[in-house]
Protein backbone atom coordinates (compact mmCIF):
# COMPACT_ATOMS: atom_id res chain seq x y z
CA UNK A 1 0.00 0.00 0.00
CA UNK A 2 1.36 3.42 -1.14
CA UNK A 3 0.42 6.88 0.16
CA UNK A 4 -0.19 9.66 -2.08
CA UNK A 5 -2.60 10.48 -4.98
CA UNK A 6 -4.81 7.74 -6.00
CA UNK A 7 -4.90 6.68 -9.13
CA UNK A 8 -7.33 7.79 -12.73
CA UNK A 9 -8.37 4.96 -12.53
CA UNK A 10 -9.38 4.31 -8.90
CA UNK A 11 -11.15 8.27 -9.32
CA UNK A 12 -12.67 6.80 -11.79
CA UNK A 13 -14.27 4.13 -9.70
CA UNK A 14 -15.48 6.57 -7.22
CA UNK A 15 -18.17 8.49 -9.23
CA UNK A 16 -19.20 5.75 -11.55
CA UNK A 17 -22.60 4.47 -10.18
CA UNK A 18 -23.08 8.90 -10.32
CA UNK A 19 -21.71 8.85 -13.96
CA UNK A 20 -23.82 5.67 -15.06
CA UNK A 21 -26.90 6.44 -13.03
CA UNK A 22 -28.35 9.35 -15.52
CA UNK A 23 -25.92 9.34 -18.89
CA UNK A 24 -27.69 12.09 -19.93
CA UNK A 25 -26.53 14.43 -17.28
CA UNK A 26 -23.47 16.54 -17.70
CA UNK A 27 -21.25 14.59 -15.76
CA UNK A 28 -17.39 16.43 -17.08
CA UNK A 29 -17.29 18.07 -13.80
CA UNK A 30 -17.10 14.75 -12.13
CA UNK A 31 -15.03 13.29 -14.73
CA UNK A 32 -12.89 16.08 -14.72
CA UNK A 33 -12.22 16.72 -10.88
CA UNK A 34 -8.64 15.16 -9.45
CA UNK A 35 -10.15 14.22 -6.55
CA UNK A 36 -6.95 14.48 -4.12
CA UNK A 37 -9.07 15.15 -0.89
CA UNK A 38 -9.27 12.03 1.02
CA UNK A 39 -12.89 12.92 2.35
CA UNK A 40 -13.79 12.81 -1.01
CA UNK A 41 -12.73 9.45 -1.72
CA UNK A 42 -14.34 8.13 1.84
CA UNK A 43 -17.59 9.77 0.82
CA UNK A 44 -18.04 8.57 -2.73
CA UNK A 45 -16.35 5.40 -1.26
CA UNK A 46 -19.07 5.02 1.06
CA UNK A 47 -21.53 5.73 -1.19
CA UNK A 48 -20.59 3.08 -3.03
CA UNK A 49 -20.85 0.37 -0.27
CA UNK A 50 -24.08 1.99 1.44
CA UNK A 51 -22.42 3.11 4.37
CA UNK A 52 -24.53 5.70 5.53
CA UNK A 53 -22.60 7.52 8.21
CA UNK A 54 -18.61 7.24 7.53
CA UNK A 55 -17.57 9.74 9.42
CA UNK A 56 -17.90 7.60 12.71
CA UNK A 57 -14.92 7.16 14.64
CA UNK A 58 -12.62 4.68 12.83
CA UNK A 59 -14.14 4.35 9.55
CA UNK A 60 -12.63 6.71 7.20
CA UNK A 61 -9.16 5.18 7.91
CA UNK A 62 -10.94 1.93 7.46
CA UNK A 63 -11.90 2.99 4.09
CA UNK A 64 -9.07 4.50 3.38
CA UNK A 65 -7.00 1.56 3.76
CA UNK A 66 -9.21 -0.68 1.59
CA UNK A 67 -9.22 2.01 -0.92
CA UNK A 68 -5.58 2.11 -1.30
CA UNK A 69 -5.57 -1.88 -1.67
CA UNK A 70 -8.27 -1.70 -4.51
CA UNK A 71 -5.98 0.83 -6.45
CA UNK A 72 -3.22 -1.92 -6.44
CA UNK A 73 -6.20 -4.30 -7.70
CA UNK A 74 -7.17 -1.96 -10.66
CA UNK A 75 -3.49 -1.62 -11.93
CA UNK A 76 -4.60 -5.15 -13.54
CA UNK A 77 -7.58 -5.60 -15.25
CA UNK A 78 -9.95 -6.66 -14.36
CA UNK A 79 -9.41 -6.57 -10.92
CA UNK A 80 -9.60 -9.53 -8.46
CA UNK A 81 -12.92 -9.67 -6.15
CA UNK A 82 -13.11 -13.44 -6.12
CA UNK A 83 -14.23 -13.96 -2.03
CA UNK A 84 -10.50 -15.11 -0.57
CA UNK A 85 -9.23 -11.46 -1.98
CA UNK A 86 -12.01 -9.09 -0.88
CA UNK A 87 -11.53 -11.28 2.83
CA UNK A 88 -8.14 -10.62 2.82
CA UNK A 89 -8.52 -6.93 1.93
CA UNK A 90 -11.25 -6.81 4.98
CA UNK A 91 -9.56 -8.48 7.56
CA UNK A 92 -6.43 -6.02 7.03
CA UNK A 93 -8.68 -3.19 7.29
CA UNK A 94 -10.91 -3.92 10.47
CA UNK A 95 -8.32 -6.35 12.53
CA UNK A 96 -7.16 -3.40 14.83
CA UNK A 97 -10.33 -1.69 15.53
CA UNK A 98 -11.71 -0.54 18.85
CA UNK A 99 -14.95 -2.25 19.90
CA UNK A 100 -16.54 0.71 19.80
CA UNK A 101 -14.94 1.58 16.09
CA UNK A 102 -16.07 -1.94 15.33
CA UNK A 103 -19.76 -1.74 16.58
CA UNK A 104 -20.36 1.60 15.21
CA UNK A 105 -18.98 0.88 11.78
CA UNK A 106 -21.69 -2.33 11.56
CA UNK A 107 -24.61 0.53 12.51
CA UNK A 108 -23.58 2.41 9.52
CA UNK A 109 -22.94 -0.36 7.48
CA UNK A 110 -25.96 -1.56 5.19
CA UNK A 111 -29.49 -3.35 7.12
CA UNK A 112 -27.61 -6.66 6.35
CA UNK A 113 -25.06 -6.20 8.17
CA UNK A 114 -27.07 -5.31 11.36
CA UNK A 115 -29.11 -8.18 10.60
CA UNK A 116 -26.86 -10.47 11.56
CA UNK A 117 -26.72 -12.77 14.95
CA UNK A 118 -23.79 -13.21 17.46
CA UNK A 119 -23.95 -15.84 19.84
CA UNK A 120 -24.11 -14.65 23.94
CA UNK A 121 -21.21 -14.17 25.99
CA UNK A 122 -19.49 -11.76 28.40
CA UNK A 123 -19.72 -8.18 27.08
CA UNK A 124 -15.47 -7.72 26.90
CA UNK A 125 -15.46 -10.22 24.67
CA UNK A 126 -18.18 -9.16 22.32
CA UNK A 127 -16.00 -7.22 19.95
CA UNK A 128 -14.25 -10.57 18.93
CA UNK A 129 -17.71 -11.89 17.86
CA UNK A 130 -18.25 -9.03 15.93
CA UNK A 131 -15.49 -8.00 14.12
CA UNK A 132 -15.68 -11.40 12.06
CA UNK A 133 -19.50 -10.59 11.27
CA UNK A 134 -17.79 -6.95 9.62
CA UNK A 135 -14.91 -8.49 7.87
CA UNK A 136 -18.23 -10.62 6.38
CA UNK A 137 -20.05 -8.10 4.87
CA UNK A 138 -17.47 -5.63 3.87
CA UNK A 139 -15.94 -8.18 1.78
CA UNK A 140 -19.12 -8.69 0.37
CA UNK A 141 -19.80 -5.30 0.26
CA UNK A 142 -16.34 -4.93 -1.78
CA UNK A 143 -16.44 -8.00 -4.28
CA UNK A 144 -20.49 -6.59 -5.21
CA UNK A 145 -18.72 -2.74 -5.95
CA UNK A 146 -15.61 -4.40 -8.01
CA UNK A 147 -17.47 -6.27 -9.72
CA UNK A 148 -19.62 -3.19 -11.09
CA UNK A 149 -16.89 -1.39 -11.76
CA UNK A 150 -15.51 -3.91 -13.89
CA UNK A 151 -18.84 -4.15 -15.87
CA UNK A 152 -18.74 -0.80 -16.40
CA UNK A 153 -15.46 -0.52 -17.44
CA UNK A 154 -13.98 2.27 -15.34
CA UNK A 155 -10.57 2.60 -17.80
CA UNK A 156 -12.67 4.73 -20.11
CA UNK A 157 -15.52 5.88 -17.96
CA UNK A 158 -16.29 8.82 -20.30
CA UNK A 159 -16.39 6.30 -23.37
CA UNK A 160 -18.99 4.24 -21.25
CA UNK A 161 -20.92 6.92 -20.44
CA UNK A 162 -21.31 8.21 -24.07
CA UNK A 163 -22.27 4.94 -25.00
CA UNK A 164 -24.84 4.85 -22.69
CA UNK A 165 -26.12 7.65 -23.57
CA UNK A 166 -26.38 7.10 -27.23
CA UNK A 167 -28.04 3.81 -26.20
CA UNK A 168 -30.39 5.89 -24.09
CA UNK A 169 -31.06 8.54 -26.84
CA UNK A 170 -32.26 5.49 -29.10
CA UNK A 171 -34.67 4.18 -26.07
CA UNK A 172 -36.30 7.26 -25.69
CA UNK A 173 -36.44 7.83 -29.39
CA UNK A 174 -38.09 4.57 -30.29
CA UNK A 175 -40.35 4.85 -27.36
CA UNK A 176 -41.59 8.17 -29.45
CA UNK A 177 -41.82 6.07 -32.40
CA UNK A 178 -44.05 3.41 -30.43
CA UNK A 179 -46.20 6.25 -28.95
CA UNK A 180 -46.98 8.08 -31.96
CA UNK A 181 -47.78 5.00 -33.65
CA UNK A 182 -50.37 4.05 -31.23
CA UNK A 183 -51.97 7.25 -31.41
CA UNK A 184 -52.79 7.17 -34.89
CA UNK A 185 -54.09 3.34 -34.57
CA UNK A 186 -55.98 4.84 -31.78
CA UNK A 187 -56.97 8.09 -34.11
CA UNK A 188 -57.95 5.16 -36.90
CA UNK A 189 -60.23 3.04 -34.60
CA UNK A 190 -62.11 6.33 -32.87
CA UNK A 191 -62.92 6.94 -36.73
CA UNK A 192 -63.87 3.46 -37.47
CA UNK A 193 -66.36 3.38 -34.57
CA UNK A 194 -67.69 6.99 -35.58
CA UNK A 195 -68.43 5.24 -39.27
CA UNK A 196 -70.37 2.57 -37.98
CA UNK A 197 -72.48 5.03 -36.12
CA UNK A 198 -73.96 6.53 -39.78
CA UNK A 199 -76.85 4.87 -41.47
CA UNK A 200 -75.99 2.39 -44.09
CA UNK A 201 -76.41 3.81 -47.63
CA UNK A 202 -76.73 1.23 -50.07
CA UNK A 203 -76.26 2.30 -53.96
CA UNK A 204 -79.03 1.83 -56.37
CA UNK A 205 -78.86 -1.25 -59.19
CA UNK A 206 -77.43 0.02 -62.76
CA UNK A 207 -80.52 1.30 -64.89
CA UNK A 208 -82.73 2.03 -61.77
CA UNK A 209 -85.05 4.95 -62.49
CA UNK A 210 -87.08 6.54 -59.37
CA UNK A 211 -90.78 6.53 -60.14
CA UNK A 212 -92.02 9.99 -60.69
CA UNK A 213 -93.93 11.80 -58.47
CA UNK A 214 -98.23 11.20 -57.91
CA UNK A 215 -99.65 14.37 -59.48
CA UNK A 216 -101.45 15.68 -56.96
CA UNK A 217 -105.37 16.58 -57.82
CA UNK A 218 -106.73 19.93 -57.97
CA UNK A 219 -108.73 21.45 -54.84
CA UNK A 220 -112.24 21.14 -54.95
CA UNK A 221 -114.69 24.12 -55.77
CA UNK A 222 -115.93 25.94 -52.98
Amino acid sequence: MTDGPISPRLKNALVADLVMADPSRDSDRLLLDPMRDEDDWVEHFARQLHIDAPWGSGIPDTLVFVLREVDELLRTWPPRHDAETCRAIAHEATKHLRPLEVFGTLLAGPPTWQRETITGGRIDKLAAQMQPVLQKGLAAELGRVLEEWERWDVRDLRARRNEARRAKERADEEARRQEFAAAGRERRRATDRSDDRKPLFIPPPPGYRPPKPTPRPPPEPT
